[in-house]
């Protein structure tokens, strides 16, 4: 934890110094992020954020180790990890291209069996798309395969079976729905058997009385 102290410092102060030792880094990080002594593991979620902020690596495979794990502690029975997984979570989305956040956090997220990481799947993945913005998500080549990613994503979930989680990315396909390009990108792009699973619940949201 002292050495991890140190890093972060550097990372702030002379980051070239630590590019090249990320791997190691990062592998360590992933280490700490199992562990099951409590402050530990908080310092290491606090570790995580800083370093999403200040080195922005995102070499696999630790880079998705860490996001994984990031995402168990948000399920955590200590308050106070869960509360620092998600605020490590917040600043990768923040701080990290969106193609390899989104890669990261829908790899497994959208099918966990805990409520919880669904739901801090389903908040990430809106933030992301806030970040981006509809109209560069929906238009840039860059973002293609992230955009099929996150539609897959967000079709799983609108179904889920936690309301908290529905509402989420009820508020996603609302953003989704104002693009005049959404309904040909969605029906090109999402999983087949997945559109015919929320056929409903797209209509639903489509024709949506106003308040």
């Amino acid at each position: 934890m002292q050495g991890f102290g140190t890093l972060v410092q550097v990372s702030r102060t002379e980051p070239l110094l630590l590019e090249p030792h990320m791997t190691k880094v990062n592998q360590m990080l992933c280490t700490l992020l199992r562990t099951t002594r409590s402050h530990v593991a908080r310092y290491a979620c606090q570790a995580c954020k800083e370093l999403f902020r200040t080195m922005q690596s995102t070499t696999r495979p630790e880079f998705d180790e860490i996001v994984q794990s990031l995402l168990q502690r948000t399920a955590d029975t200590n308050k106070f990890i869960r509360h620092d997984a998600n605020d490590a979570l917040d600043t990768m989305v923040t701080y990290i291209p969106p193609n390899s956040s989104v890669r990261a956090i829908v790899e497994k997220g959208p099918f966990h069996k805990n409520s919880l990481i669904r739901t801090a799947v389903a908040r990430l993945l809106l933030c992301i798309v806030t970040i981006i913005q509809v109209q560069f998500l929906f238009t840039l080549p860059a973002y293609k395969e992230t955009r099929k990613r996150i539609f897959d994503a967000s079709a799983v979930l609108i179904n889920d079976a936690n309301m908290a989680t529905r509402n989420i990315i009820k508020r996603l396909f609302e953003m989704f729905i104002k693009d005049n390009n959404f309904d040909t990108l969605f029906q090109k792009e999402t999983d087949k058997v997945l559109l015919k699973r929320i056929d409903k619940a797209i209509i639903c949201l489509k024709y949506k009385p106003k308040k």
